[in-house]
C-alpha cells in the first residue's frame, strides 16, 4: 500500500470496499467524486466467463499507481485520488478494480477517472487470467475506445 500527498494505492486479495475508499477521496474542496469499478463481466463472444483471476507484481504495481495517481492531481487539479486493484479470483458481477477521486469540478473528475484508468491497464504490472467453462488463458488488457460522441 502507497499512501502520500492525497494519492492512495493498494493492490489486495480481499475484495475492495467501496464506502471506506468513498470516505477517503472525500474532500471539502470537492464538487465532483467519481468512483469507476471494473467489474468482471459474464459474457465475452467466445463463452461465459466464470471468474478472473489476477496475478501481479505488488510492490511495482503500486508504485506505478502512486505515479500515476500524483499526476493525475497535477494535472487535473484533483484533491485526493484512490486507485485499488484486486489479485486473485474475482467472481462475475465483483469488483476488480476501482478508480476513486475527488475534484473542484466534475469535467476534471471525469476526463482524471478515464485517463487513470486507461494508464493503470497500460503501465501497471497486473496480468488477468479469464476462467470459462473448462478452459482459462491470459488475456491482454483492452485498448482504450475513443471517447463516445457528443449527443
Amino acid at each position: 500500500m502507497v499512501e502520500l500527498d492525497g494519492v492512495y494505492a493498494v493492490v489486495q486479495a480481499d475484495p475492495i470496499e467501496l464506502g471506506s475508499v468513498r470516505a477517503w477521496v472525500s474532500d471539502p474542496a470537492a464538487g465532483a467524486v467519481v468512483l469507476f469499478e471494473g467489474t468482471t463481466r459474464a459474457g465475452p463472444e467466445d463463452g461465459a466467463v466464470e471468474r478472473l483471476e489476477y496475478e501481479a507484481y505488488v510492490e511495482m504495481a503500486e508504485q506505478v499507481m502512486a505515479r500515476l495517481g500524483a499526476a493525475a492531481r497535477a494535472r487535473w487539479g484533483l484533491c485526493k485520488v484512490a486507485l485499488l486493484h484486486r489479485t486473485g479470483a474475482v467472481a462475475v458481477s465483483e469488483v476488480s478494480v476501482l478508480v476513486a477521486l475527488s475534484a473542484p469540478h466534475r469535467a476534471e473528475a471525469y476526463a482524471a477517472s478515464a485517463w487513470l484508468m486507461d494508464r493503470l491497464k497500460a503501465e501497471a504490472p497486473i496480468w488477468k487470467r479469464e476462467h470459462t467453462s473448462g478452459a482459462a488463458r491470459w488475456v491482454a488488457n483492452t485498448p482504450a475506445r475513443p471517447p463516445l460522441e457528443q449527443a
